[in-house]
């Protein structure tokens, strides 16, 4: 990168001349040359433009909480909580890893899901946080191996919920702990995540102990 003197008629701007770029930074004009642009419809970039769409639903679906914690956790970086949650969590969704729903890793204990007959699993939450209020995002493991949309059940105050799932395969199964109603708080306690194969024939079930 050069730097040249420009006629001040287009100081100030940025301007292309052939595979050349020019453009104004703290005062003084820059020349470049133009970098290549990689076919925008590669199988890998429309991999990163699905995951990141379908991040931008899941963030939306998680809600103010969720939110808020990502905010707290971006005001030192630079960035928005949008910004963190999605530069945390892109390399997962397309991976079919579990997301990093909270940053700071998981810290809800005893937390367990897992299938009871076809098309049904049982959460359990023990003793954690038996006063406080649970929400459950659910997200499925597509065949590709990429991980599609949340989906949120409210659980509330119960030790246990049964959650009917009609399309079988594998599940992650996220368990949010708030000190109200998830409408209501404002921050999360403590989250975990498990995973549950799901099947409509009772003979093919599979348990899968939670993540830690």
């Amino acid at each position: 990168m050069a730097t040249i003197k420009m006629n001040p008629v287009f100081e100030g701007m940025t301007r292309k001349v052939g595979d050349l770029v020019f453009f104004k930074r703290n005062g003084e004009t820059f020349v470049r040359r133009r970098g290549e642009i990689n076919d925008p419809r590669s199988e890998a970039q429309l991999q990163v433009r699905a995951a990141f769409s379908e991040l931008v639903e899941i963030w939306h679906v998680l809600g103010e909480p969720v939110k808020a914690c990502w905010d707290i956790y971006a005001r030192d970086k630079r960035c928005s909580g949008y910004n963190a949650f999605i530069g945390a969590n892109a390399a997962a969704q397309r991976e079919g890893r579990p997301l990093e729903l909270i940053p700071g890793g998981q810290t809800l204990q005893g937390f367990t899901a897992e299938p009871r007959k076809e098309g049904l699993v049982t959460c359990a939450r023990g003793n954690a946080a038996q006063n406080s209020y649970a929400t459950i995002f659910i997200q499925k493991v597509e065949d590709d191996g990429s991980c599609a949309r949340l989906e949120r059940r409210d659980w509330g105050q119960g030790s246990e919920l049964t959650l009917s799932i009609t399309d079988p395969g594998s599940y992650y199964i996220y368990a949010v702990i708030t000190g109200s109603s998830y409408d209501e708080a404002t921050g999360v306690i403590s989250w975990t995540v498990a995973q549950a194969g799901v099947s409509l024939l009772p003979v093919t079930v599979d348990n899968s102990d939670a993540i830690n």
